[in-house]
């Protein structure tokens, strides 16, 4: 039900966005939870299944992409610039982006609150009242499934920021490792 491209873009992420929310977080109906990166290839995913399993979604994003977390399911929306935030604690936070911005929101969990994360820049833990867990995506056919119905229905769009050729590697690299590329970027042999 969807084309190669969106195909090849999609199972990574969107696993990834699921597993943390469902097995790392164990998400429950009316817990908060931070979202950070709501609208980049995983956060999406996460913010989908912690919205399926009841939760208020706090997405955390550019200010460039307010208007897409909103659409794609957020509750609230802070906009992450390192801030200080002054709402209420978070019972969870799945984390795409890390690094100091991300901190400053970690600080706002709950005592018995968890925060998990995918990002590979880390989150400096002082002043944070819980452990942060690394986690990476493992296979799961079942999972993988549900998760494909939907982008295949359209509840979460894919987004494709380029296709470059193989040859191009490096250059789609660099894009990937500056941020803010607005989607996955595919390589075509």
């Amino acid at each position: 039900g969807m084309d190669f491209v969106t195909g090849a873009a999609l199972p990574t992420p969107a696993l990834t966005g699921a597993q943390v929310i469902e097995e790392n977080l164990d998400v429950a109906a009316g817990q908060r939870v931070l979202v950070t990166g709501a609208a980049g290839a995983v956060g999406r995913f996460a913010m989908r299944a912690a919205k399926a399993r009841g939760a208020h979604v706090v997405a955390a994003v550019r200010a460039t992409a307010r208007t897409e977390a909103l659409a794609l399911g957020a509750d609230e929306v802070i906009v992450l610039d390192g801030s200080a935030y002054d709402g209420p604690a978070f019972d969870r936070i799945a984390d795409t982006v890390g690094g100091e911005m991300v901190a400053t929101l970690c600080r706002k969990v709950a005592a018995d609150g968890r925060i998990v994360t995918v990002a590979t820049n880390p989150i400096p833990a002082e002043g944070i009242p819980v452990d942060i867990a690394f986690v990476g995506v493992h296979p799961d056919a079942t999972r993988l499934a549900r998760v494909l119905d939907w982008a295949a229905s359209g509840v979460i769009p894919v987004s494709i920021a380029d296709r470059l050729p193989l040859a191009r590697a490096a250059q789609a690299q660099e894009r990937v490792d500056a941020g803010g590329t607005g989607g996955k970027i595919i390589l075509e042999p």
